[in-house]
């Protein structure tokens, strides 16, 4: 009965998300579950968060008789690699990921007493692997069935979870079929008629030759990959493919369907809105789609509200003809299964977004596992995969160059633009704030009030608009969560300045954890609004509003709708945090007029060229970065890498 027990409370434990762990963590601090001497002593000199600890000692009781203090560790390896959001890790890149871990941690005697022994526990490879094929109960091999309820799957020298081998094998499956899945793009001269009204329709904006080619391969392909920077082009060649669709449906007397998402609210609302810039709505074409609206990809596939299974799916294919997707980096393994699945037959998926950008918050790194790397050749892919690098924009040049120099690596690049021109859009300092209030906007709170029901807010969208247009500003972007540079402490710093009450009027809340009964996400983000009764005959209400959420939405009996924007009461709302700061990997798919960039000194380890470059690049206008030139310089030399099986599969 016990090892049913733990089985389950495993199984349940590798398949939490990343918040819902840190959650798992408190309780288990609470309630002490653990006792794991020696372990646990020197994990918690490594700083491992006590639940993967708890975990290691669970899975290793499998073991029976045979457990040993080295199959302890290992397991805490893997289990922390795969937090970290690997799909799967070797023995080698454990030993390697332990060993800069001892480097960071100052001599002591505690650290040289206890853990001389296990400094280069994994240094012997044939070692560990004699210990995993000793425990099958824990490590099963892939092709062998005969152990289900092992925790991790061993094929090759990668070590998967259950979950995660079984999605990265029919990512690749539905990857590789639909690259063959042929489609009947139009004939070579209707094609040229297509091109050149899509060139006509650009106006000034001439399509380059990628953008052209990319028009080209979304008649061809099934799946289309379109990466690029900030300014290299991927909204104008996104509009260009959908006016060609449409050119074709008026060749072809064939009504065309549009399905355009993307992985938030916010990013689908910036899609939305970067669409229809770049549209002549005096163009017949250009009118049809400025009535396109994005919507999140939870939504596009029917996740929420009542199941955390997709509406959408092999059976209930999506009604779309072209699938557009935006903020593709974004994506996690299964969400992207997911939408693989539910695409129609003869329906084709373009994918947009930054592969230079962080991965998701969940596992993997898709985007960047698809997109070979600089001096590898071309994969299994093909021309499915277009690179943008040629930026069009003229404002802000000094972050767009700063951002180059970033993602290159270049610290002697990085220091020369800081100090060129007068715009100053990208500056560095070297000390923090002693207020962090002063950073952000002042006039929020004045702002989310309104003399009127919350039945009535439908009227009030352009008061909305505003306030949002405010909060949109200016952000604080952290590169940790934790320390006196973190979100934790500089959100609870501001919050200080304001009232004690637990909700208040211009209050920013991020949610950080996906809640399929509300239709709200990891990553949604809202503002606290007091209703004031116009009558004056009832007290003032507060509700949080969340913008590009647009759906129904209930107040007693009666349902209401607000175009781009969701309404619930606080009460309602799952886990959040405050959002005057949010960690960069929050921030993915926003833009804001202003950054202000804390680099943390009490976490080195999550420094990346990655890091610094999604930080820059949501600034439009202006970049403020604190910290020291050698943190600066730790990023630029540090890249975030995550192992999977999908770059060599498709190799």
């Amino acid at each position: 009965m016990q090892d049913k027990t733990d089985s389950v409370l495993t199984s349940f434990f590798l398949s939490l998300e990343s918040s819902e762990k840190n959650h798992l963590t408190e309780i288990i601090k609470k309630i002490n579950l653990h006792n794991l001497s020696d372990l646990a002593k020197t994990a918690a000199l490594l700083e491992i968060p006590d639940h993967l600890v708890f975990m290691a000692e669970k899975i290793s009781r499998w073991a029976g008789e045979n457990r040993d203090p080295l199959l302890e560790w290992l397991i805490l390896g893997i289990c922390r690699e795969i937090e970290r959001g690997h799909l799967c890790i070797t023995a080698e890149e454990i030993d390697k990921d332990w060993q800069e871990l001892w480097q960071q941690i100052p001599e002591s005697g505690v650290k040289t007493d206890l853990a001389q022994s296990y400094k280069n526990i994994f240094s012997d490879q044939q070692k560990i692997g004699r210990l995993i094929a000793k425990h099958p109960s824990i490590f099963a091999v892939s092709e062998d069935n005969n152990f289900p309820s092992a925790p991790f799957l061993s094929a090759g020298k990668n070590i998967y979870t259950h979950k995660n081998r079984a999605l990265e094998t029919e990512f690749i499956k539905l990857l590789l079929e639909e690259r063959n899945t042929v489609l009947k793009p139009p004939g070579k001269k209707q094609l040229e008629e297509i091109l050149t009204k899509v060139t006509r329709a650009s106006g000034k904006t001439i399509p380059g030759e990628k953008q052209l080619q990319a028009v080209k391969q979304a008649f061809n392909r099934k799946i289309l990959i379109v990466t690029g920077g900030p300014g290299t082009g991927k909204t104008t060649t996104a509009v260009n493919i959908l006016r060609a669709f449409l050119y074709r449906e008026k060749n072809d007397h064939k009504s065309i369907r549009f399905g355009l998402a993307a992985p938030t609210g916010r990013a689908a609302g910036r899609i939305t809105e970067s669409l229809r810039r770049v549209l002549d709505i005096s163009n017949e074409v250009d009118l049809k789609l400025s009535g396109l609206k994005a919507s999140t990809l939870h939504k596009l596939l029917g996740l929420g509200f009542t199941s955390p299974l997709p509406g959408y799916n092999r059976v209930n294919r999506l009604p779309f003809d072209l699938v557009l997707v935006d903020e593709a980096s974004m994506i996690g393994l299964e969400l992207m299964v997911m939408l693989l699945r539910a695409l129609a037959d003869d329906a084709v998926l373009v994918l947009l977004g930054d592969h230079d950008q962080l991965p998701s918050v969940e596992a993997g790194a898709l985007l960047a596992d698809l997109i070979p790397a600089d001096g590898e050749k071309q994969n299994a892919l093909g021309g499915q995969i277009i690179c943008l690098s040629d930026s069009h924009r003229t404002e802000s040049k000094q972050i767009l160059d700063a951002a180059a120099a970033v993602r290159s690596g270049d610290y002697s690049r990085f220091s020369e633009i800081l100090g060129k021109g007068s715009e100053e859009s990208v500056t560095v300092q070297n000390n923090f704030p002693r207020n962090w209030h002063d950073l952000i906007p002042r006039d929020l709170s004045s702002l989310c009030r309104l003399d009127a029901g919350a039945d009535d807010i439908g009227k009030h969208t352009e008061k909305l608009d505003k306030a949002f247009a405010v909060y949109n500003s200016c952000i604080i972007l952290c590169t940790s969560r934790l320390g006196n540079a973190g979100v934790k402490f500089i959100n609870n710093n501001i919050r200080s300045n304001f009232p004690r009450e637990r909700f208040f009027p211009g209050q920013p809340v991020l949610i950080t954890r996906n809640d399929y009964a509300s239709g709200l996400f990891n990553g949604d983000r809202g503002i606290i609004w007091q209703f004031n009764d116009p009558g004056g005959k009832n007290p003032p209400r507060l509700f949080c509003v969340f913008e590009g959420l647009a759906d129904e939405y209930e107040i007693g009996s009666a349902k209401k709708n607000i175009p781009h924007f969701r309404i619930i009461a606080p009460e309602r709302m799952p886990e959040y945090e405050l959002a005057w700061a949010m960690t960069v990997h929050k921030s993915q798919g926003s833009e804001f007029d202003i950054v202000h960039v804390v680099i943390s000194p009490d976490a080195p380890r999550l420094l990346s060229r990655e890091i610094l470059y999604t930080a820059i690049t949501r600034a439009r206008k202006k970049v403020i970065i604190y910290g020291n030139n050698e943190d600066i310089k730790k990023a630029l030399n540090s890249r975030v890498i995550r192992r999977s099986g999908i770059r060599e599969a498709l190799n």
